[in-house]
């Protein structure tokens, strides 16, 4: 984008990405309720987001609060991979990556998907 020419923040506008992770959910029955899956092939959709979420957090929040906000989303998100009843262990530590690349601030684009697929 910046080789494009200025960067212009437009607040309250939205990004439409062609291929994103809410456009591929799968529904499934957990208890009593119907939630919403990424399927395992496309997870590595939702990392890009978790990771970008983190690292906007941690640069713009209080460090306090940015702490409490990892506190109460790590575990939400790991509770929605072991929901999801398939190939949980991987999903957990993918999950778990993208935070900490996120808190890390490192932006390797390869890396989800040579993640999960090797």
């Amino acid at each position: 984008m910046r080789g494009t020419g200025d960067i212009i923040l437009v607040t309250r506008s939205r990004t439409l990405h062609k291929d994103a992770a809410w456009d591929n959910l799968e529904k499934k029955r957990f208890l009593w309720k119907e939630v919403s899956m990424v399927p395992y092939e496309k997870l590595w959709l939702r990392y890009y987001g978790l990771r970008n979420h983190t690292w906007l957090r941690k640069r713009n929040m209080n460090p306090l609060l940015f702490y409490i906000f990892l506190l109460r989303a790590i575990p939400l998100s790991l509770l929605g991979q072991i929901i999801s009843m398939d190939n949980v262990i991987k999903r957990c530590r993918f999950i778990l990556s993208a935070y900490y690349d996120g808190i890390r601030g490192n932006f390797n684009n390869e890396k989800p998907k040579k993640q999960l697929y090797e």
